[in-house]
């Protein structure tokens, strides 16, 4: 009998941690609330959605935050990297190293009521090399003054599917 108990309450746990993770991801997928970080990778990219409380103290997210999907984070960079193409160079000159070169952070945030992605670029040697000192990018928004091209910023409107701007940071 405490056999039969004991394999009764084990499926009942993972029945309760299946349903919890399903949750998660519907909560993910809709963009509500603060979830755990979650890498993304595609081609020419790599970073980490933020939870929706990643940016709260650096004033990125003053109308609020949400929480994209890897699929609005695939359609952000391939505007990105056509923004980048056509021309974001006469825009901010450079030169600068490859996009493919830094790692990214991404933020939901709304401004003027929309759904935008603000999205961070970090060169990614710099990246592990904070990560070795114990700075935790995946679960806060980096924010560096100055740094020149070791980094960048883009913010992508969801709705219009558009680039708003991209910024390169200046030097000291």
């Amino acid at each position: 009998m405490k056999t039969k108990r004991t394999s009764i309450a084990a499926v009942a746990l993972l029945g309760l941690a299946a349903a919890l993770a399903a949750c998660a991801s519907a909560e993910r997928d809709a963009g509500l609330g603060p979830v755990a970080p979650l890498k993304v990778e595609g081609e020419g990219y790599r970073g980490v959605i933020l939870p929706a409380d990643a940016g709260a103290e650096t004033g990125e997210a003053d109308e609020g935050t949400w929480v994209p999907t890897s699929e609005q984070v695939r359609a952000a960079e391939r505007r990105l990297a056509a923004y980048v193409r056509a021309g974001a160079a006469e825009r901010e000159p450079g030169p600068w190293k490859p996009l493919s070169d830094y790692h990214r952070q991404y933020l939901g945030t709304l401004r003027d009521g929309r759904r935008c992605i603000y999205i961070n670029l970090l060169l990614r040697s710099w990246w592990e090399s904070a990560r070795k000192r114990g700075r935790d990018g995946d679960r806060q928004l980096v924010v560096v003054f100055d740094g020149g091209d070791t980094f960048m910023q883009a913010e992508y409107d969801v709705e219009a599917n558009e680039i708003l701007w991209f910024s390169v940071n200046g030097e000291a």
